[in-house]
């Protein structure tokens, strides 16, 4: 029995780090480079398109060529219409300008891949309803921060949903200095103000969240629970935001990532859904027999909404701080004298007007703890 890594994570949201899912195939070996195919044609937007392949088990990282796919992508009308070949932006993706899409006209995409054509199933456009409420609650006082939605789609009928989000936080070091080290001419310099003191940091979802009112007397969702957020991450530190994009889904696309879903949780259990049931909507129309993997819905819009969150409205645990002071006998015990050998091993001054003490230089740099100094063009605050 062959076991194969798919790449369900970037067929959702185009990310890669830490979202491989395993699962048992039995396939031929001839099986292991299927392609995968990730993407949803929307209107007036630059849609973008994710090719890829999979890889077996035995294989310790992600392939240097996983996604060095070159294609011909090209999107298709009903009514005849074809657009121009998409624009490669970066390995494995590939963009198509789309205008207005017209109700009464199914659409897909076209590709064409080592010496092969794929197409997704034509499909008219979806409305995607607007997002009502998104709201967060702390039930408990310095546990989890939940963030629920509410929507609702026409009364008639029941409607399949599939949402992901993008959070941005401002974080800040644990000491404010004046004090920097120039590794390049030796020398102590001040700055005012801390231009390392403020820093921001960005995550795109990763899991499937989806959800549908097939089981509802009301085609509407109320309060439904997105995630959880641990106070005692630096996420809740200052400031913490969230972008919530919603998208409507078609049944077909609601049980495909339904099975995937499923794939994700079970990690190769007895009842995972194998690649045969989580093929999608996307055919070999040379040769049948090949197997593809994905999804191409088509949308006339995404709706989106955003929240803030502040330090100040929530209750956090004590946190315990891991950085520490260190001053010239530390330095003297631990035989690193110069304050050059000091900076390259890790370390900064910390003062106002001259050095107090020295400390780790993630402690006085938020860039040094993985925060950027790139601040979202949406940011509240005047922090630099």
């Amino acid at each position: 029995m062959k076991i194969l890594k798919h790449l369900p994570c970037l067929l959702l949201l185009t990310a890669l780090s830490g979202c491989i899912s395993e699962f048992n195939a039995n396939l031929p070996a001839s099986d292991e480079d299927i392609l995968i195919v990730e993407g949803d044609i929307v209107a007036n937007t630059n849609s973008e398109f994710s090719l890829s392949k999979s890889f077996p088990l035995s294989v310790d990282q992600l392939p240097a060529d996983y996604n060095n796919i070159t294609a011909t992508v090209v999107l298709t009308g009903s009514d005849g219409y074809r657009s121009e070949p998409a624009s490669k932006v970066s390995a494995g993706k590939y963009q198509i300008a789309v205008g207005e899409l017209k109700s009464d006209v199914a659409y897909g995409i076209e590709i064409e891949y080592n010496g092969a054509k794929y197409s997704s199933v034509p499909a008219t456009p979806l409305v995607t309803p607007s997002i009502d409420n998104l709201t967060w609650k702390q039930p408990i006082p310095k546990e989890a921060v939940a963030i629920h939605l509410s929507t609702q789609g026409d009364p008639d009928k029941f409607q399949y949903y599939m949402w992901n989000y993008i959070e941005d936080w401002e974080i800040t070091a644990d000491y404010y200095t004046h004090c920097f080290y120039n590794p390049t001419t030796g020398q102590i310099y001040q700055e005012r103000p801390n231009p390392v003191y403020y820093c921001w940091k960005k995550y795109s979802s990763q899991k499937i969240l989806i959800a549908t009112t097939e089981s509802q007397r009301e085609n509407r969702i109320t309060n439904h629970p997105l995630y959880k957020i641990d106070p005692s991450n630096d996420r809740m530190s200052v400031l913490y935001s969230v972008l919530v994009k919603q998208r409507a889904l078609s049944k077909e696309a609601y049980n495909y990532y339904q099975n995937l879903q499923k794939q994700n949780e079970s990690m190769g259990g007895l009842f995972t859904p194998q690649p045969s049931e989580v093929q999608g909507n996307i055919r070999c129309n040379t040769d049948p027999s090949r197997k593809v993997i994905g999804f191409v819905g088509v949308l006339k819009n995404i709706t989106e909404k955003r929240i803030f969150i502040t330090s100040a409205e929530i209750t956090r645990p004590f946190i315990y701080r891991t950085c520490r002071e260190y001053d010239d006998d530390f330095f003297s015990e631990m035989q690193i004298s110069s304050f050059a050998d000091r900076y390259s091993a890790g370390f900064a001054p910390v003062g106002m007007d001259a050095i107090e003490f020295w400390t780790q230089l993630k402690c006085v740099d938020c860039q040094a703890d993985g925060g950027s100094k790139k601040k979202p063009a949406f940011w509240p605050n005047d922090h630099q």
